[in-house]
């Protein structure tokens, strides 16, 4: 009397790491994914293969954390990417750092198995065109008008500044490497020049910028380049004409 057995089963996880690839949705090669115990310890690693997919096996209840490094190029979806609002795509990784992510930890309940922990990631993109001076102040970036150079640019996203550049000596300018996502620019204008009239019927050589001197929502998308961001600005008196204006090296295209 009173011999009890006590049985035990063994629980899964299982998930797909994926890429946007400009708007595709791609399985990643290559993402090193690994299981931790409640002390941090490595229980389990794996890399995904050409479908994506990683799975941790035989694991008995209690308290993980998965934690990931997607390869070179790539960075781990943040959990409040608008990729994931509609539930179609997921992403379980709560803490992100460019390349890495985690889960943090969560529990797993005997014979509990999880599918569908998937982790998800994008590539950098960039962002640029030219601050002008929009002489005839239509709004947009006609062929005779130039550049205004030596004019820091600060992009500021949720209202954060992320970074700042300066325009060279044409009024080119341009952000590479960030995150695909929605951004704010915001040119500290010469005293010479305040904001152009906005328009919305050209993209591409309409001026982005609004009256206050802040741009609309510019888009960056996974690997992809965004170079319809023009800046136009007006003079305040006719004649008096930016530091450096009109003044660039000539190119030449040969």
């Amino acid at each position: 009397t009173d011999l009890h057995l006590g049985l035990m089963r063994y629980t899964d996880i299982q998930g797909t790491v994926w890429y946007d690839q400009s708007g595709t949705i791609e399985p990643l090669l290559g993402a090193q994914v690994e299981l931790l115990d409640q002390s941090g310890i490595s229980l389990q690693n794996t890399v995904t293969l050409e479908d994506g997919t990683y799975t941790f096996t035989r694991l008995l209840p209690g308290i993980f954390e998965i934690q990931v490094t997607v390869p070179e190029g790539h960075v781990v979806v943040e959990a409040d990417d608008m990729r994931l609002e509609d539930g179609t795509l997921r992403s379980i990784m709560l803490y992100v750092n460019r390349r890495n992510g985690s889960t943090g930890q969560f529990e797993l309940r005997m014979g509990d198995d999880l599918s569908g922990m998937d982790i998800g990631s994008v590539t950098p993109g960039m962002l640029g065109d030219l601050l002008f001076l929009d002489v005839n102040g239509n709004g947009l970036q006609d062929t005779d008008e130039l550049g205004i150079p030596n004019v820091t640019i600060h992009l500021l996203r949720d209202g954060q500044e992320i970074t700042s550049t300066v325009t060279d000596q044409y009024g080119f300018y341009r952000f590479t490497d960030l995150y695909p996502s929605q951004y704010v620019l915001y040119p500290t204008l010469p005293s010479e020049v305040i904001p152009t009239v906005h328009r919305d019927d050209y993209e591409g050589i309409n001026s982005v910028l609004e009256e206050d001197g802040y741009s609309i929502p510019v888009s960056v998308y996974s690997g992809a380049k965004n170079y319809d961001a023009d800046m136009g600005a007006v003079l305040v008196t006719k004649g008096q004409y930016p530091a450096g204006y009109g003044e660039g090296e000539t190119q030449k295209w040969n």
